[in-house]
């Protein structure tokens, strides 16, 4: 065997095995700059007096698209169609491409070794070295940092995956330090009371009758959510707790009586619900005395949605919650359609998996609440709805099982707090 330089179009390229050539013109890009690195291979057929390619049809696909006319080769003796067909297959068996966490240790290297050489060079001259773009080559140094320190970030499948989580573990690691520093104290004293740790529907048989008024019910789905999710980018799984579909029924209506219990005479309840369960959940707030429009209202979510089949099924974009109401309550905000329009919250600023946007429950509010109104949400999960009431100047309390989901609510109401989006002056005690 030996090496040379081939004039490309020598070289015969038959059907390859290897259809995904990946990103060929970053490639293309780092030949011009620095070159084939790395030889193809090839047989010489001395009957047909060809070169037949054996190896590295991503190297010359890139070299011709950059421009090169001759490539570094390694020369083989044609043999026959089992050898190449062999060479190819131990080409892609024993190649193992670097992974992500090994190429970001390699480009933190690589800046250190610059800067060493160089003490006032900076991210930009190693972005402009290596051709990548200032900003996603600082944050695979800060990915590459973190790795150093949280080792395990190196388990998840992809780059972008241990970023999010790494931004999570931030996050969590934040609301901890301020805790320990009383940093809540204004979030403490205006909101902890009303995120009540607790069994939602042991909290709701506490709540003296008639004295709420309006009801924002957001249970499980009982719909496998984990499934519907799974490859998701949604981490907060793990904070979502599922009803079994045969206690389903009973569930809600346990907790259906109890919110038209302790609602005033006259007052709205908006029940959200899995498609799945439309008759059912319809049904069971009938039996337990509301009226309810056999057309529920929407949230659409724009054009964001999930489907577990891609292929064959449409991604659904929309929830659907129906209006409940006990006695005859006015809407505060008459004549509003049953389209609710917003963005659903991006998966890395969730801080629970059923978060929902709180320009979205301040729409509802502004819609079914009217001013000084007393909310419950028994399924409080991330507590937008008591962030948005708050921004009204109202009052709300609900219950959650999770602490932690609690913290980081509380983090959400202290910034509200700084942003001057919440009148701490306005902090009722109604219970």
């Amino acid at each position: 065997m030996q090496i040379v330089e081939l004039h490309i179009n020598r070289v015969k390229i038959k059907d390859r095995f290897r259809e995904d050539l990946g990103d060929i013109e970053g490639l293309a890009e780092a030949i011009k700059e620095k070159g084939v690195l790395q030889p193809i291979t090839v047989a010489f057929n001395n009957k047909t007096r060809s070169y037949q390619l054996l190896a590295g049809g991503r190297r010359i696909t890139a070299a011709k698209l950059a421009g090169l006319k001759k490539i570094p080769a390694v020369v083989r003796e044609y043999v026959g169609e089992q050898d190449s067909l062999e060479i190819e297959l131990m080409e892609n068996i024993a190649r193992k491409d670097l992974g992500w966490d090994e190429l970001l240790r390699l480009e933190k290297r690589l800046h250190e070794f610059l800067k060493d050489k160089n003490p006032g060079s900076g991210i930009r001259d190693t972005a402009e070295e290596i051709g990548e773009s200032k900003s996603k080559l600082a944050r695979d140094l800060q990915l590459a940092e973190a790795l150093e320190l949280i080792p395990d970030l190196a388990k998840e499948k992809t780059k972008e995956e241990a970023f999010r989580r790494l931004k999570k573990i931030t996050k969590e690691v934040t609301v901890q330090e301020m805790i320990k520093r009383g940093r809540f104290e204004g979030a403490e004293k205006h909101a902890g009371k009303h995120y009540k740790i607790g069994d939602a529907l042991k909290g709701l048989q506490k709540v003296n009758p008639g004295v709420v008024s309006f009801c924002e019910v957001d249970p499980p789905y009982s719909i496998a959510l984990g499934e519907i999710k799974s490859g998701s980018d949604d981490f907060h799984m793990d904070k979502y707790n599922e009803i079994p579909p045969e206690v389903y029924p009973i569930f809600c209506e346990a907790i259906a009586k109890e919110c038209y219990r302790i609602l005033q005479p006259n007052a709205f309840c908006v029940w959200w619900f899995g498609i799945t369960h439309y008759h059912m959940v319809r049904e069971v707030l009938r039996s337990v005395k509301f009226s309810v429009h056999d057309v529920p209202a929407i949230w659409n979510k724009g054009g964001t949605g999930q489907t577990r089949n891609p292929n064959i099924t449409l991604a659904g974009s929309y929830e659907t919650f129906f209006v409940a109401r006990k006695g005859s309550p006015t809407l505060f905000s008459p004549g509003r359609s049953n389209a609710f329009n917003f963005a659903p919250v991006s998966p890395q600023r969730k801080i629970h998996s059923t978060e929902k946007p709180v320009e979205l429950m301040d729409e509802i509010l502004n819609t079914f609440a009217w001013p000084d109104a007393l909310v419950c949400c028994p399924f409080l999960g991330s507590g937008v709805t008591l962030r948005a009431a708050y921004r009204r100047g109202l009052v709300g309390y609900g219950w959650d099982l999770d602490e932690d989901v609690k913290n980081s609510f509380l983090l959400a109401v202290e910034e509200d707090i700084r942003a001057g989006l919440i009148d701490t002056g306005k902090k009722g005690e109604k219970k």
